[in-house]
């Protein structure tokens, strides 16, 4: 380890290539995989000369468990050749947490160290976005931080603009939603659970800047530029309830989500994204017949007004008599529940008829509980 300083003041890491490697490396014996019987094997992979001189020396030093500056920099040089290789992340985080530990300079240097590794690593993903393990290592190293440093606030704002250039190219890049989930939960979890007063109040300030209410802003900016973006209206219900299945939602946040949905929908009635965030919000108030009765007029309003709105005279919305047979089963009356039957018949026979079977289950279902009544 003492030599790898050494080392990396008498030369220029970024010569590090296969060929240069016994002069970083010249204590190191490279181990290299000659138990294939190449005669025998069926389907042998083949690599390159560099991929597997490259490798032999990082099975080397990840044997004999070298955590030190020219590991790291092994490590690039891996990566680059293979970035889905789920060993070589977890050793180079290996190398980065303990060239943490050992550093002199203490927690400033060692959170600079991790920021320089995230940039790097967002240089990195750019032509790798959806590489399971490059997302992984993001969130392990930023674990970290705050586990050891308590020192998350610090990449609030950098690693949500960094999600947010991932957005500009992919807007439903399943990995940056996930990250975001995450994030934005962690961060919030610190406001709860900081160890001292003064903490606590960076933690508020910095969630008062961007979390919850910013991330709603976030999330309707993004509404507003594709009104079909599934994925920001999942996001959007992540954060209005918090993250949490069990949250118990106020009348003001009912009252406005309704009607914020609602005039999403009048737009695009056949959009079915805000409709199956606005049945979230149903079966959470199903107790509520004034919210429920509510919901319903202003469906109901809706269908007037499709022919307004460019659709042909007698064409009926699909999710809009979906969204009626939910509240007429809510409503759980003789007259609502006929309807919902009639209106599953509709959907099974003329407006959905790929999904016939699963309507006319539940128009055997509907009949049931009619019949119950009765």
């Amino acid at each position: 380890i003492q030599y790898s300083f050494l080392l990396e003041r008498e030369m220029d890491v970024k010569t590090m290539n296969s060929a240069t490697l016994p002069t970083f490396f010249p204590d190191i014996n490279p181990i290299y995989d000659h138990s294939e019987d190449k005669n025998k094997t069926c389907c042998r992979i083949v690599y390159t000369d560099e991929a597997e001189i490259s490798f032999g020396y990082f099975y080397a030093i990840h044997q004999a468990k070298e955590y030190s500056d020219r590991s790291l920099q092994l490590t690039a040089l891996c990566l680059k050749l293979n970035p889905a290789n789920y060993t070589v992340w977890h050793f180079r985080r290996r190398c980065l947490f303990a060239l943490c530990e050992r550093s002199k300079g203490g927690v400033e240097d060692s959170v600079k160290t991790i920021q320089k590794e995230l940039d790097d690593v967002s240089n990195m993903a750019g032509s790798n976005p959806k590489n399971y393990q490059i997302w992984y290592h993001r969130r392990a190293l930023l674990e970290y931080v705050a586990n050891k440093f308590q020192a998350l606030d610090r990449f609030h704002e950098e690693e949500l603009d960094y999600i947010d250039s991932v957005f500009e190219v992919d807007v439903k890049n399943y990995h940056a939603w996930s990250h975001r989930k995450w994030f934005i939960s962690t961060i919030a979890g610190l406001v709860y659970n900081a160890k001292d007063e003064e903490q606590k109040k960076s933690f508020e300030n910095m969630n008062q800047l961007r979390l919850w209410n910013e991330e709603l802003e976030f999330s309707d900016n993004l509404i507003e530029c594709d009104i079909r973006n599934n994925s920001a209206w999942n996001y959007r219900y992540f954060l209005v309830s918090r993250g949490e299945a069990d949250f118990e939602f106020s009348e003001e946040v009912l009252k406005f989500e309704a009607a914020y949905t609602i005039e999403k929908i009048a737009l695009d009635p056949f959009n079915e994204s805000p409709w199956h965030y606005l049945l979230c919000f149903i079966a959470y108030a199903k107790e509520d017949d004034d919210f429920v009765i509510f919901i319903e007029q202003e469906i109901f309003k809706i269908e007037a007004n499709l022919v307004e709105i460019g659709v042909k005279k007698g064409m009926k919305c699909t999710q809009l008599l979906a969204a009626l047979v939910e509240i007429f089963v809510i409503k759980n009356d003789r007259d609502s529940l006929h309807k919902a039957t009639t209106y599953c018949m509709d959907l099974a026979l003329n407006c959905d008829p790929t999904r016939a079977k699963y309507w006319l289950f539940r128009e055997k279902q509907i009949s049931c509980k009619l019949k119950d009544l009765t």
